[in-house]
């Protein structure tokens, strides 16, 4: 149940009315400290109508929720200790799949991660129970202005709710009454102290790079934590094979069926070091920046700004419902009136030159800095692209399966604050 004060202060507080941490005398998991928010799909609100009638003809091993080839929710996992067998679920969309009781949330870019926190901390709520305060970064107070700005109640007077959810499963959905902006806090209704110090210490291990300044490898060597995979022959087919592997501590596309593995968080300002080499024969994969919409192009490419690692073409920049500028670009792109990023546009920018990849079978090296509205990209110490106006200055990391077999052994993401003039060591 959600008290009214929760909805009365929601402006400073979310009620966080459970915390799914492990006792204080266990460790965390290795992925525990993940925290989000996201409005939750209500069956008697007209416009979640048709996200809900497809999620509840998918099957119960089917989270993810596409409409007209884009993804639109996700059903999740409700917290036991807060909603129960015997739980009143009011406005929530709810299923049973497997046993387990699973609420619908929805997928909108505007949402926000504890990638989004500048700071996190242990403190106490207005009764003095534990609580967490929590402080976001510029771009994701800005987002979850705009997020909750958006959600507020309609001319009726009904509110929302504000689903928090915290390592995958919803424990609070209070009602949003008020737009939130950069500060909040986590009142923790059924947490102990010790379990709040347990939640700040996994949450805060999480906040990212650049947060904290250093540098982080994306994918840790054993398994694919941290990324989601879209793979469109898998909604109607789930038993198509996974075309992302982990192999010998190596990242693997497989190239077949197509789709992509996409970073759970947003990045912007970012020097992202990618070592990668094509397994069997040469073919086509790429690294995909500021990727955002799912599914924007064809069905199947996210929107975002394409770093090409095609055999021969490596560096070369394909705009994806995003677009960037270059020097001499109608030499490099064909004639200014077909520009674009869409179908039927021109959306390659051909690279400065084809003569920088290794042999068939050795490790290539590409970096890719991204800050501001720039990107500039070396291949083995070669510059090979550096573009400006870019029309997105941050959004999810990509990797394709496009054809081919292309290990990745290195993907290790860094904060800049200003591009280099030559290549990284």
């Amino acid at each position: 149940m959600i008290s009214s004060r929760c909805s009365r202060h929601l402006a400073t507080m979310v009620c966080l009315l459970a915390a799914t941490v492990s006792p204080a005398d266990e460790p965390a998991a290795a992925d525990s400290g993940r925290l989000e928010f996201r409005i939750v799909a209500e069956p008697t609100r007209e416009d979640d109508q048709s996200v809900i009638e497809v999620a509840q003809q998918l099957p119960p091993g089917q989270k993810t929720v596409t409409v007209d080839g884009e993804v639109r929710a996700r059903w999740v996992e409700l917290e036991d200790r807060e909603f129960g067998p015997n739980a009143n679920f009011g406005r929530l969309a709810t299923r049973n799949a497997n046993g387990a009781r699973e609420a619908l949330v929805l997928i909108d870019p505007l949402n926000v991660t504890e990638q989004d926190l500048a700071q996190i901390e242990k403190s106490k709520d207005e009764t003095g129970r534990a609580a967490i305060s929590f402080e976001l970064n510029d771009e994701g107070a800005d987002r979850f202005g705009r997020l909750t700005g958006d959600n507020l109640p309609d001319a009726s007077g009904r509110a929302r709710r504000l689903g928090v959810l915290v390592d995958g499963r919803l424990i609070s959905a209070p009602s949003l009454r008020t737009r939130i902006t950069s500060r909040a806090q986590i009142s923790g209704g059924s947490m102990t102290d010790a379990e709040v110090d347990q939640l700040v210490q996994a949450i805060s291990a999480n906040i990212p790079p650049s947060a904290s300044g250093e540098s982080v490898s994306l994918f840790n060597g054993q398994d694919l934590t941290g990324w989601h995979a879209d793979v469109p022959e898998r909604d109607n087919n789930p038993e198509a094979r996974m075309p992302f592997v982990v192999r010998d501590g190596m990242l693997v596309s497989l190239g077949t069926p197509g789709g992509h593995l996409i970073t759970d968080e947003q990045h912007g300002d970012y020097r992202l070091e990618v070592e990668y080499r094509f397994a069997g024969k040469p073919g086509n994969c790429g690294v995909l920046v500021h990727a955002s919409q799912p599914r924007a192009l064809y069905g199947m490419f996210p929107q975002s700004l394409e770093v090409q690692m095609m055999h021969e073409n490596a560096g070369d920049f394909w705009c994806i419902h995003e677009d960037i500028a270059v020097p001499d670009m109608v030499a490099r792109r064909g004639p200014k009136e077909k520009w674009g990023g869409r179908d039927g546009d021109a959306r390659r920018i051909v690279n400065l030159t084809d003569g920088s990849e290794k042999p068939l079978g050795e490790w290539n090296r590409m970096v890719v800095e991204c800050l501001g509205n720039q990107i500039k990209v070396w291949v083995n110490g070669d510059l090979v692209n550096h573009g400006h106006d870019c029309t997105a200055k941050q959004g999810q990391i990509a990797v394709q399966a496009e054809g081919s077999e292309v290990e990745f052994r290195k993907l290790l993401l860094t904060p800049i604050t200003e591009l280099s003039d030559a290549a990284p060591e």
